[in-house]
């Protein structure tokens, strides 16, 4: 074979960029005797964004549009490059468009390289997370490989950078997308090598996604690095200085690259662009990067350091990916861009608004009352941006300061902070967990409820407003997970708390003098939260939970008389409300977006769409704060009887409701990772995932049949507030839609017989219905939640909903009386399940979570271990116990991050 040197190669390949597209593979092919290396002359040209006028892979000619492959019917041809072409197909075992792209096992050289190809595809396609392009599978067919992958609509980002630097906020927004798609896939051991902006997809929602994770790697591996020796490899423009040298690479190779890209989406141009991709190179190779602010004088100096830290020549000076990731989230969420990119982001905004009401209008069901569109943007800025998580914001009286609660290693402590510049005032300072704080109308205490570090109660305390010693008012049992448990009445003498009475959760009036307590709002079975005293003395409102996601705000009268209790028509949960200081109007939060409404009556008037938890108002004003939040949620596994626990399943997103199969080999679980909730499986290590179904709008609550051939679910169609359950393979494909629709039937449970599946209509009431298809049978009237049958059938296992406490048996035939199981009270919202010798439960009311056993030979409680303190988390299903009874599977919530955001000029 002739030897050719490297400077040979370099000088064909120089040649052949100055030819026009379709004199350039003649020219490669004459003036290079090796026939292999020719080939990797065009596939550098065409990676590095040249252009080509045909494909460069052999194997792969005329058009596959209508034909099958595998479980695959193509569609029409969308794009053609170095390795192949990318076809868009119908999956016809799950029901959904994919992309196709094809490969020729020919092109990819020596077979022992194309079965490289195939096991690093198959570990990319273990990534799932949301802004990297999904690979569903890998497929062999004779001389052909094909990738079978997440079909992206939008464009390039290569496209959107012809018409000059992105807004500043884009240039973030996207920065932080790709960087946590980088993390992970660098926390999975895979490097991209290839980030450019071709490489980078934007949805016209503005989601970015990274395409080719794990093809990069595999390409370079054999197509350039293998036969070119000493070539650089990837794309001369956006390489490295270490892949430059074609050194060994580590993840601070994608960094450089996200580096390049951004200072190019900032500016307009590449930092380092010159007349020809090798003097590039050399650019990139020996000059120091300017400052984007330079070319873009709105790039803010935060964004300028961040950049050049990126592009820092050493690989160990750069930042990992997790933490470009982390500060771009503050920039996004914090910084105050120029007016003219808030206009911009308002006109975004207000197109979102409108498809939602659009969506909304056609999702109510008949009776509800429409939500008129927004009136205006809202003006949204950080009240703070510290590192951990700030929550639960409440005015001063005169709304020039807030109090929060401020997490951060492990503890909780209540501070509070002027509106503005300045430091934070800490009011407490131990090792306890302080939270929910609530400032007094006068102006001189703060109240909040206190965690003791040995468990148990909360402690109802309050401290001066400016700091001092604090005192213990009362002793309150709060459940988790609802938004503002305390508030003040306007006498500032006393308190306005939510505590579990005799009948679940409820609100009572306590003295601030002597701890007494008085009964403020109604008993009802739907309990009573969210206490909201009104700023005239009058009224108290408070959320009722009606179901499943469903709630009421109500009214009562504070004082009693003889107006009953006045309820507004069912929203979501309340993420948090407060009262406008004339006391006419309430504003409340919930998933949909945020409320007025006027106390007399009449719809709600929607004012935006958004998250906006742990809403507070000032008493002054139009000013509203919220919490924003970010958690990751993922699946762990502990052993039963001790030891350490390990992070099975996890991605950026959540990860959660795991279920073990009945012989233990897998595990079935719900996950965000695709962009919405859908199932997945994967064996009982974590790996091997595999998407089961594709519903595109909220599916949950997954147990396998006792033979492990189906799965049960629950699932909200796209466009309705209806849950369905239906059952689907545990390999996928169609699904089987087993209830009606009329009304919500959610977490579904099978007999020991696998011959029927339970369900329940929202809380209330619990049902039947055959596997095999049917009309559904009442078993019960009872209020039930997760209903299992114990391992001999003659028993039902319940809760009787997140209010009310303890773990429940009756009759599995019905028709006979609930019976709490004693010391189960304690029950941490959905953490237990039946098993051959009892019921495994975890108990959360001391410092750490405990996981139990209620034997039912003896009816005693046996402690089997503890689990991590304050990171389980409330709401889906969170624990399973494999069937050998060895380890359990958890829900833990890893990461948690909460900024304090002002509302400015609420509107009228």
């Amino acid at each position: 074979m002739p030897d050719l040197s490297l400077k040979n190669l370099w000088e064909i390949y120089r040649a052949a960029r100055e030819l026009p597209d379709d004199q350039r593979r003649a020219f490669v092919e004459s003036a290079s005797p090796d026939p292999e290396r020719g080939r990797e002359i065009l596939a550098l040209l065409e990676a590095d964004g040249t252009g080509l006028s045909a494909p460069l892979t052999a194997g792969i000619a005329g058009s596959r549009a209508g034909l099958r492959f595998g479980h695959y019917v193509t569609g029409e041809l969308i794009g053609r490059g170095g390795m192949g072409e990318v076809y868009s197909a119908r999956d016809t075992g799950l029901d959904r468009t994919v992309a196709l792209k094809f490969l020729s096992v020919t092109g990819l050289g020596p077979g022992a390289m194309a079965e490289r190809f195939v096991r690093e595809a198959k570990a990319a396609s273990a990534l799932n997370h949301p802004n990297i392009v999904t690979i569903h599978e890998v497929i062999r067919a004779e001389n052909d490989l094909a990738i079978a992958m997440e079909l992206v609509e939008g464009k390039p980002l290569r496209q959107l950078l012809v018409a000059g630097p992105l807004p500043v906020d884009q240039v973030v927004r996207i920065g932080r997308q790709i960087a946590e798609a980088l993390a992970a896939a660098h926390a999975h051991g895979i490097i991209h090598r290839d980030i450019k902006p071709e490489n980078i997809m934007i949805r016209p929602d503005g989601y970015a996604k990274v395409l080719d994770f794990g093809l990069a790697r595999s390409l370079e591996a054999h197509t350039l690095g293998s036969s070119i020796a000493g070539l650089p490899v990837g794309t001369l423009r956006y390489m490295s200085p270490e892949q430059a040298r074609c050194e060994t690479l580590g993840s601070a190779t994608d960094v450089f690259s996200l580096g390049l890209v951004l200072w190019e989406a900032a500016t307009g141009r590449h930092p380092f662009v010159t007349g020809s991709p090798f003097d590039t190179v050399h650019e990139i190779l020996t000059q120091p990067a300017e400052t984007p602010s330079k070319y873009n004088s709105l790039v803010p100096r935060t964004l300028d350091n961040l950049l050049l830290e990126l592009l820092r020549k050493d690989p160990a000076e750069r930042p990992g990916c997790k933490d470009v990731a982390e500060r771009l989230m503050r920039s996004e969420t914090h910084a105050p861009f120029p007016a003219r990119h808030r206009r911009g982001a308002a006109l975004a905004l207000a197109a979102v608004v409108l498809c939602a009401v659009i969506w909304l209008l056609l999702w109510r069901r008949p009776g509800q009352p429409s939500v008129p569109p927004p009136a205006a943007s809202l003006e949204i800025v950080p009240v703070t941006s510290y590192e951990g998580s700030e929550t639960d914001p409440a005015f001063s009286p005169d709304g020039r300061q807030i109090a929060f609660a401020w997490e951060r290693d492990g503890r909780s402590n209540i501070f509070v902070k002027l509106i503005g510049d300045g430091d934070p005032l800490a009011l407490t300072k131990g090792v306890a967990v302080d939270v929910y704080p609530a400032w007094s109308p006068d102006g001189l205490l703060v109240a909040f409820l206190r965690w003791p570090p040995a468990g148990g109660k909360l402690d109802l305390m309050v401290v001066p407003a400016l700091g001092g010693a604090e005192r213990k008012v009362a002793e309150v049992d709060d459940p988790q997970g609802y938004p503002h448990p305390v508030a003040w009445m306007p006498d500032s003498k006393s308190l306005a708390v939510r505590d579990v009475g005799p009948e679940g959760p409820t609100i009572f009036r306590v003295s601030l003098e002597t701890g007494e307590r008085q009964l403020i709002a109604p008993r009802s079975p739907y309990g009573a939260y969210l206490p909201l005293p009104s700023p005239d003395g009058r009224f108290l409102a408070f959320e009722r939970i009606m179901g499943s996601d469903r709630a009421r705000l109500c009214l009562v009268a504070i004082g009693g008389g003889a107006a009953p209790e006045r309820c507004f028509d069912e929203t979501p949960e309340l993420h948090g409300a407060a009262w406008t200081p004339d006391s006419r109007k309430l504003i409340s939060a919930n998933r949909l977006g945020l409320f007025s409404r006027v106390t007399s009556g009449g719809d709600a008037t929607k004012i935006a769409d958004g998250r906006f938890d742990g809403l507070a108002a000032a008493r002054t004003g139009r000013t509203l704060a919220f919490t924003r939040r970010y958690s990751d949620l993922n699946i762990w596994r502990a052993g039963v009887n001790g030891g350490q626990s390990e992070k099975l399943i996890a991605s950026s997103v959540e990860d959660s409701e795991p279920d073990y199969s009945p012989d233990g080999s897998k595990i079935v679980f719900r996950s965000k990772r695709s962009g919405s909730f859908e199932l997945f499986v994967a064996s009982d290590d974590g790996s091997n995932l595999q998407q089961i179904t594709a519903f595109g709008g909220h599916s949950g609550s997954a147990r396998w049949s006792p033979d492990g051939k189906q799965i049960a679910f629950g699932a909200y169609p796209p466009g309705t507030r209806t849950a369905i359950i239906h059952l689907v393979s545990p390999t996928g494909g169609p699904l089987r839609r087993l209830t009606s629709g009329a009304e919500s039937s959610i977490v579904p449970t099978w007999s020991r017989d696998g011959r029927f599946i339970y369900f329940s209509h929202e809380t209330k009431s619990l049902w039947k219905i055959p596997a095999t298809g049917g009309p559904a049978t009442l078993v019960s009237n009872q209020e039930t939640l997760d209903a299992t049958e114990s391992h001999d059938g003659q028993s039902l296992y319940f809760r009787k909903s997140r209010t009310i406490p303890g773990i429940w048996r009756m009759p599995a035939a019905g028709g006979g009386p609930a019976v709490l199981l004693p010391g189960t009270e304690s029950v941490m919202s959905r953490y237990w399940q039946p098993t051959a010798d009892g019921v495994s439960f975890v108990d959360n009311a001391g410092a750490q979570p405990v996981l139990k056993l209620f034997d039912y030979r003896t009816g005693h409680i046996r402690q089997l271990r503890q689990l991590p303190a304050k990171r389980l988390v409330v709401g889906p299903r969170g624990m399973t116990v494999s069937p050998d009874g060895r380890s359990i599977l958890y829900t833990r919530e890893d990461l948690t991050l909460g900024d304090i955001m002002l509302v400015k000029d609420l509107p009228n």
